[in-house]
C-alpha cells in the first residue's frame, strides 16, 4: 500500500496530508516548509526521495534548496 493510504501524490496536497506524510517518516516539517510545497504544487514524494538524509526537522531553506535543482540533478545526488 502506499504511504499515503492509496493517496495519489500526483494530486495537489492539503497542509494535514503533507505533515502527517513526514510525520510517518519521522521527520517534522515547519509550517513555513509545508506552505512553500502546497505553494510549489511538487510531488512530496519527489520532494523525500530527493532528500539525501532524511532530516530531523525539514526546514524551509531546505525545501527551497532542493526545489531550485532541477529534477534530474536532485535524483543524481542521492
Amino acid at each position: 500500500m502506499h504511504p499515503l493510504g492509496g493517496m495519489s501524490v500526483l494530486a495537489k496536497m492539503d497542509r494535514e496530508t503533507i505533515i502527517s506524510f513526514f510525520q510517518q517518516h519521522g521527520i517534522l516539517v515547519e509550517p513555513e516548509a509545508v506552505d512553500y510545497i502546497i505553494n510549489s504544487g511538487e510531488n512530496v514524494m519527489d520532494i523525500f526521495e530527493g532528500l539525501k538524509e532524511k532530516p530531523l526537522v525539514l526546514s524551509l531553506n531546505m525545501i527551497k534548496s532542493l526545489l531550485e535543482k532541477p529534477k534530474k540533478e536532485r535524483k543524481e545526488e542521492l
